[in-house]
């Protein structure tokens, strides 16, 4: 599935009238705010008025799945003007689309945007307690939370938790990664550093090889010596391959993998590549080290997709992917 977020246009009005004020019992409506009074729906004519207004605006998209409307996102600015602070909206409305990693596809992709398209220094979004999908996805895309009001919506019977999250701009790197020279003696010598992870040596001396040809970033210190490499495989022109990554063991935990990640993220997007993929071992093998390298990549904003036995039973691969 490809999702992308696109203007508001005039071709989407039908889609959107139909979601929002055609359908009244529709069930995205029983998790977005079900708890304040449903409001008064303006007629077509007014409804169609109030969107031409706004069509093109970067404070809106369309949320679409292989060229298909499923949902929108929005922003506005907090007071005062010049804050920092941004909120935003998501909705995916029909439930067929719900549970299949739209919504966190959208989410990520959004919350980029907004900083790199405003001097946003926080994105908050507000939820309550009963949404547990909107609550998992936001973590998922780097959320955390930032507030929560005890009991404070009443709905159904029952009160429910008010909850705030919150992404902040990610901090400027202390390292500076640039697209490299082929570097397959300075692979070779940071493979030797984390053998726990690099431990095959056939698999090393791929490694080793595909650096002699393979586009390479690389990552150095304040007397030039390269402490990370990364190796990027590009087969489609709208996507890439996270085909190898290191980072010398002395530097772990210090935003150097981080760094490198950003960087080629952010070129691929301006080469207009929209999908990232990175394979590593999979989730039902029980290495901790591993373990850390899934976590590591989710934490910047990958999603496991998929786990095969492309590398045999005994080692199970997963497939993650970022959405550009």
């Amino acid at each position: 599935m490809d999702v992308t977020l696109r203007p508001v246009s005039a071709d989407v009005l039908d889609f959107l009238w139909t979601w929002q004020h055609a359908t009244p019992d529709a069930e995205w409506k029983l998790w977005d705010g079900p708890y304040f009074e449903a409001p008064v729906n303006p007629s077509r004519e007014e409804f169609d008025q109030r969107q031409r207004a706004g069509l093109g605006s970067h404070d809106r998209r369309i949320i679409e799945v292989d060229g298909e409307p499923v949902g929108f996102v929005s922003r506005f600015e907090e007071e005062p003007a010049g804050g920092g602070w941004w909120e935003l909206g998501i909705v995916v409305f029909d439930p067929r689309w719900w549970g299949r990693g739209i919504g966190r596809a959208a989410l990520t992709q959004w919350l980029n945007l907004i900083f790199d398209e405003t001097a946003a220094h926080v994105v908050t979004l507000q939820t309550w307690s009963g949404n547990e999908r909107m609550i998992a996805s936001a973590r998922r895309c780097g959320f955390v939370e930032c507030g929560r009001i005890p009991e404070a919506r009443l709905w159904n019977g029952r009160r429910w938790d008010s909850v705030k999250m919150c992404a902040l701009r990610p901090r400027p790197s202390l390292w500076e990664c640039r697209r490299d020279a082929q570097l397959p003696d300075d692979v070779a010598r940071l493979l030797a550093t984390v053998p726990e992870w690099f431990g095959l040596e056939e698999a090393n001396q791929e490694y080793i090889d595909a650096a002699r040809h393979m586009e390479t970033w690389s990552v150095r210190d304040e007397h030039g010596k390269v402490i990370g490499v990364t190796l990027v495989d590009r087969d489609f022109p709208i996507s890439a391959d996270i085909h190898f990554m290191v980072v010398d063991r002395a530097w772990h935990g210090r935003g150097v993998g981080s760094a490198m990640l950003r960087a080629v993220a952010s070129a691929s997007r301006a080469d207009g590549v929209r999908l990232l993929q990175v394979k590593t071992l999979g989730p039902s093998h029980s290495d901790a080290g591993y373990a850390r390298t899934r976590h590591f990549y989710e934490k910047c904003g990958f999603l496991p997709l998929e786990e095969t036995d492309l590398w045999g039973e005994d080692n199970p691969c997963l497939f993650m992917v970022m959405p550009l």
